[in-house]
């Protein structure tokens, strides 16, 4: 039982140092036109949207260029993850 107690306790510790990693993790990702950029950590947590202030943007581009850009940071952040964690799973 105290074996188990340990092992859940590790586990634990674990994951609170796999969390740490994942917030210092952080990525930009860009739309295709270099317009809007957003920063997101390892947690996929947001921790900036810019948008060029000379852009004159429809609603339309400006939802199309948010998705352009997500989609850059993920793939990025899903690349980095992948690499940092191979050897735990």
């Amino acid at each position: 039982m105290f074996g188990q107690i340990k092992d859940l306790y590790n586990l634990q510790k674990q994951a609170r140092e796999m969390k740490k990693q994942l917030e210092s993790e952080q990525v930009t990702g860009t739309s295709s036109d270099g317009l809007i950029r957003l920063t997101i950590d390892g947690s996929y947590d947001l921790k900036s949207v810019k948008v060029d202030p000379a852009a004159q943007l429809s609603p339309s581009q400006i939802e199309q260029g948010f998705r352009q850009a997500y989609e850059d940071a993920n793939s990025q952040i899903r690349s980095i993850l992948a690499e940092k964690f191979k050897g735990m799973m």
